[in-house]
């Protein structure tokens, strides 16, 4: 199959079923109150699609969100991703929601804006209550490979502006939104006979391309690198052993100068200790 596969909104994180033996090391209790200048209207209905997911904010400061799962709004709420979500109700994972919401001041937000407002719509819509606790539990940490951190020659800075695209492209109206192509802003994949896995990740930061590896390193990978901003990355490796093949820890060190380093330390998780449907409006 040689057909480049999108990863819907940005990046998405494939959940592994695998049980992890973890001990509590802090409790950090979290218990926001719902802040009425957060946001200034918002509507959240179950999804309707069986497929498809997006993230955006429209000019004018309009939050959309379509198609996503209450545990991945928790933890893009909390900059986080989904696997480091515990806990929460049994509908948490499989029902998808649709949520619109205004922005204080109707601008575009930053990022930390972001999740702020979206937390609050959390807490607000769906009775939201957490607790940040740190775990020790097995992980990777994704680190440099070399003394020196010089990395490969399949990462590089991004100079993408993906947010200026999007707001040119929400401009131009709906019948050039249709036929308009832009730059690369996300992850596409292929797999090449049965073996050979291709990553191509535009404009992601280095968190997010730890979140592409989890499925296939096996366990929990958390970003050590302190690589700051945005990066085209590009990665190639083997998901089946063979001699000539190149593992994703292999591939990892020659073609981006990284590395997977096995850890067992604490690792900050959001447990969901309270959640409700919340009513359609």
């Amino acid at each position: 199959m040689r057909t480049w596969l999108s990863g819907g909104a940005g990046v998405v994180a494939v959940a592994l079923c695998a049980a992890v033996a973890v001990q509590v090391a802090a409790r950090r209790p979290i218990r926001p109150q719902c802040d009425p200048s957060a946001f200034e209207a918002a509507s959240v209905r179950e999804s309707a699609a069986r497929q498809g997911m997006s993230f955006s904010v429209r000019p004018g400061g309009y939050l959309e969100i379509r198609g996503h799962s209450l545990r991945w709004l928790v933890a893009r709420a909390y900059g986080l991703n989904s696997r480091r979500v515990l806990q929460g109700p049994d509908w948490s994972e499989g029902q998808r929601f649709d949520i619109d919401a205004v922005l204080p001041g109707a601008q575009r937000a930053d990022e930390a804006q972001l999740q702020s407002t979206l937390r609050n719509v959390l807490t607000d819509r769906f009775a939201l209550r957490v607790q940040i606790e740190e775990r020790i539990m097995p992980h990777y940490a994704l680190v440099r490979a070399n003394s020196r951190g010089r990395l490969g020659d399949g990462i590089h800075r991004s100079t993408t502006d993906c947010d200026a695209w999007r707001t040119r492209r929400e401009r131009a109206g709906p019948s050039t939104r249709q036929v308009a192509t832009g730059p690369h802003c996300g992850l596409r994949f292929r797999l090449r006979g049965r073996r050979l896995m291709e990553f191509d990740l535009g404009a992601q930061t280095t968190a997010e391309f730890a979140a592409v590896l989890q499925p296939h390193a096996g366990r929990l990978v958390v970003d050590e690198t302190g690589l700051v901003g945005r990066f085209d990355i590009g990665l190639a490796f083997s998901v089946e052993p063979a001699p000539e093949g190149r593992s994703v820890f292999k591939a990892l060190e020659e073609q981006l100068g990284l590395r997977l380093e096995a850890r067992r330390g604490p690792v900050e998780m959001i447990v969901v200790e309270n959640a409700e449907r919340p009513f359609p409006n």
